[in-house]
């Protein structure tokens, strides 16, 4: 009902984004990925650009810490995520080491870094081809989907 009414009142829908959970107990598979912690949250911006409340503004307040994602003592990427929620804020893999599992893996490592029993991540866009896969293959379950709306003046 509030979508509609917002959209009866000129906002338009920019993008759709999908809100995932899993059971940390349902996590399989091993990690071969060390999380170095940041000092400072530090995350390149990559394809998928976030929603405004994972921006980079929003979770340096919102008691995230960022971390560097390093294998064979390479950063590989960088995973951020609050762990007294278990919520993931955003995750960047270099491009040159997209599709080895990096992501995977720091989602595995993150689990034990966390002090909730579930994993969540928040306003995936559902463009996000790389992200929504590797979440899916993973057995996350979608929660519920949002729209990003805009009005213009």
């Amino acid at each position: 009902r509030a979508k509609k009414l917002y959209l009866s009142h000129g906002f338009t829908i920019t993008r759709s984004l999908l809100c995932y959970q899993i059971k940390k107990e349902m996590l399989e598979g091993t990690s071969s990925v060390q999380l170095q912690k940041q000092e400072n949250i530090s995350i390149p911006s990559g394809d998928c650009n976030p929603s405004w409340q994972n921006s980079d503004a929003c979770i340096s307040r919102g008691g995230f810490t960022a971390y560097d994602i390093v294998h064979d003592s390479v950063k590989r990427g960088v995973i951020c995520f609050n762990p007294a929620k278990g919520s993931i804020a955003q995750i960047y893999i270099e491009p040159q080491y997209r599709r080895q599992r990096f992501a995977k893996q720091a989602i595995i490592s993150a689990k034990t870094c966390t002090e909730t029993p579930t994993l969540g991540i928040l306003n995936v866009s559902s463009d996000c081809e790389g992200i929504n896969g590797v979440l899916t293959h993973m057995g996350f379950s979608l929660l519920l989907t949002q729209s990003e709306m805009v009005y213009t003046l």
